[in-house]
């Protein structure tokens, strides 16, 4: 197995049980994007396990070619800079991300939608090819 294939076998079912959770428990999902901008605490550690991924995953799989692979090299980068900015600009980021989905609701839908075609989309290729 290469390492494109394990992430994508680690990745899938973590995007579709966000997903799916989302769109099932919408409440509590509203309850902790909301509880997110209130603790610069939860922004600092995501900040740190969002760096610390995407680090090991832009080590790892830098990977620029025409197929599925170049996605996860895609989301490595943006785990990478989401870390960075947490990191940098905790309160601006964190809480800028939160108020967006709170003042929008209809971008949880879409968000929650993208992630699960995207997991479905790993763990096709993670299981399946």
């Amino acid at each position: 197995m290469d390492v494109s294939q394990f992430i994508a076998q680690l990745l899938g079912p973590i995007y579709l049980a966000l997903g799916v959770g989302g769109f099932v428990n919408r409440k509590h999902f509203m309850t902790l994007i909301e509880g997110f901008k209130a603790s610069y605490a939860v922004i600092l550690i995501s900040g740190v396990v969002a760096l610390f991924i995407g680090v090991l995953m832009v080590r790892f799989h830098n990977v620029w070619v025409v197929d599925w692979r170049v996605i996860i090299t895609i989301f490595s980068w943006i785990a990478l800079l989401k870390g960075l900015t947490l990191l940098v600009l905790p309160v601006r980021v964190g809480e800028g991300i939160a108020n967006s989905f709170v003042k929008r609701p209809q971008l949880i839908n879409l968000m929650l939608g993208f992630c699960i075609l995207i997991g479905a989309v790993f763990s096709y290729f993670g299981y399946l090819v």
